[in-house]
């Protein structure tokens, strides 16, 4: 009785796996497929497509949904994309600096870090950074003010740019 009464909700998954697979020209395919397939199979009297005007609402509101899963999946696929190639190339260029970069997660964790950091704080690489608990990190690696004296990690510079929004420069 379900399939009967919603036949197209079905196939909606379908049509959002052939985007997220191949993009929006798959997903118009399966569209297309999807339409046929349930007016012949699925859709009273079987096997006959578009047998009366009772037919056109639901293909019409299957179609625009269906147009509207595929075109932002693809959007989605296709940004996700951009993303990874955007990530590659700043990682390139922040791994290229002779300056040590890290960033860190508002736990004070780093993210990333670059191979100068990892020189010239004496990690053999910028992962062996970003996996040293950073607990660890501090002992290991003191900061001081400018008198000498070493500083809490309450003032770090980075903990006063999470608590001020400002820069630690500023």
């Amino acid at each position: 009785a379900f399939i009967q009464n919603y036949p197209f909700l079905l196939l909606f998954g379908a049509v959002a796996l052939s985007s997220w697979r191949g993009g929006i020209g798959p997903g118009m395919l399966s569209i297309a497929i999807s339409l046929v397939g349930v007016d012949y199979f699925l859709i009273e009297p079987r096997y006959q497509v578009l047998t009366g005007t009772d037919d056109i609402p639901p293909f019409i509101i299957f179609s625009l949904v269906a147009f509207l899963i595929s075109w932002l999946e693809d959007k989605r696929v296709r940004s996700e994309q951009s993303l990874r190639e955007l990530n590659e190339e700043l990682e390139i260029i922040l791994q290229s600096v002779a300056d040590g970069i890290t960033a860190q997660d508002e736990s004070g964790q780093p993210v990333f870090a670059n191979n100068a950091a990892a020189l010239l704080t004496g990690y053999p690489s910028s992962d062996d950074i970003i996996l040293t608990p950073i607990n660890d990190q501090y002992r290991r690696l003191q900061m001081f003010d400018e008198y000498g004296n070493p500083l809490a990690v309450s003032q770090l510079p980075r903990n006063r740019v999470f608590i001020t929004g400002k820069s630690a420069s500023q």
